[in-house]
């Protein structure tokens, strides 16, 4: 499941906003979206645009499960969020 968003918000660091939104996504919906580690367990992806006081963000959840032989392996959550409920989130 993929979801695009807009939200108007400006920053001045684009990793420390970008962290900001993925860590909100994650702690709201108990997941990983993205991998820091070989052996992580994923549940989707996110992509953030930062634009002055426009950012564009895709954030896709897996809807099935996957496993690579090098890798994260990827895992489709019991219960994936939608969309109002992710920009309610961040």
């Amino acid at each position: 499941m993929k979801y695009f968003i807009e939200k108007n918000i400006s920053c001045s660091n684009s990793l420390q906003c970008s962290n900001n939104i993925r860590e909100k996504i994650e702690s709201k919906f108990i997941c990983k979206i993205m991998s820091t580690k070989d052996n992580d367990i994923v549940n989707g992806s996110i992509s953030i645009l930062h634009e002055k006081r426009n950012h564009k963000i895709t954030v896709e959840f897996y809807e099935k499960n996957e496993t690579q032989n090098v890798g994260a392996a990827f895992e489709k959550l019991k219960n994936i969020p939608t969309q109002t409920e992710i920009e309610h989130a961040i």
